[in-house]
């Protein structure tokens, strides 16, 4: 109960005073490289304060030159943002849920950073969403970060994927790489209020290329993408990832 206490004491101050830098400095930064950058220094101080420690397998899948990507991670804890913050701190926008974009001060910031909010009850607001991110893909030329699971998985298993992600990557080409989180679940599970120092490993698969596989289905798409996911994750259950 400790940690949870110091977690909850260190970082609310440190995302007020963060949330009102990025917003002085982001009127500077045209595309919000320099806002995210800092955001991913907040994101690596939150792990500090839960006292993680995580490990990056397959960082050299990736080259921002050869981008940009859609990363796609499985969901399973509310500090999985903290812990891709730090295991990758590259260019890159998130597509997170509306509610966050509601918190006072923090949803300003959001939004000066460049992130996309994603409306999941709101049909028009989705399409709005989905073009935001092509625009992003396409003129902005940044990165993407998705989790199309659409929330945390309830049970510890990976959910169904939805077709938003395989629409992006379908119409702009740009190619989805796979991460896999392993371990935060144990750090604070959905519905859980208690934070719980643990070890995580952050994998990076190789880029899927959609023109390769040949595939005109998003469900298909998505399928693909998800076994990626799923065939890594599942090491964490049978223990091959003890000795990582």
């Amino acid at each position: 109960m400790f940690r949870t206490v110091f977690v909850i004491m260190c970082t609310i101050p440190t995302i007020i005073l963060f949330s009102i830098i990025i917003i002085i400095i982001s009127p500077f930064s045209k595309k919000g490289d320099f806002p995210h950058k800092v955001n991913c220094l907040l994101g690596r101080l939150t792990t500090i304060y839960a006292g993680l420690s995580i490990k990056v397998t397959g960082r050299f899948n990736i080259d921002e030159k050869n981008g940009p990507y859609i990363y796609m991670a499985n969901h399973q804890s509310n500090f999985d943002i903290p812990i891709l913050l730090t295991a990758l701190p590259l260019q890159y926008r998130w597509l997170i849920k509306a509610e966050l974009f509601k918190i006072p001060l923090f949803g300003r910031t959001l939004n000066r950073v460049g992130y996309i909010r994603v409306e999941r009850t709101n049909l028009k607001a989705a399409f709005l969403s989905l073009k935001q991110g092509m625009n992003m893909l396409k003129n902005v030329k940044r990165s993407l970060f998705i989790f199309p699971e659409g929330t945390r998985s309830p049970d510890g298993n990976i959910q169904e994927f939805k077709g938003g992600g395989a629409v992006l990557a379908m119409r702009s080409k740009v190619p989805v790489v796979p991460v896999i989180i392993h371990g935060s679940r144990a750090i604070m599970p959905k519905n859980s209020k208690k934070i719980i120092s643990s070890k995580v490993i952050v994998e990076i698969k190789k880029p899927v290329y959609i023109d390769e596989l040949g595939i005109k289905n998003k469900a298909e798409f998505m399928s693909v993408i998800r076994n990626i996911i799923c065939e890594s994750f599942n090491k964490e259950k049978t223990g091959v990832l003890n000795n990582a």
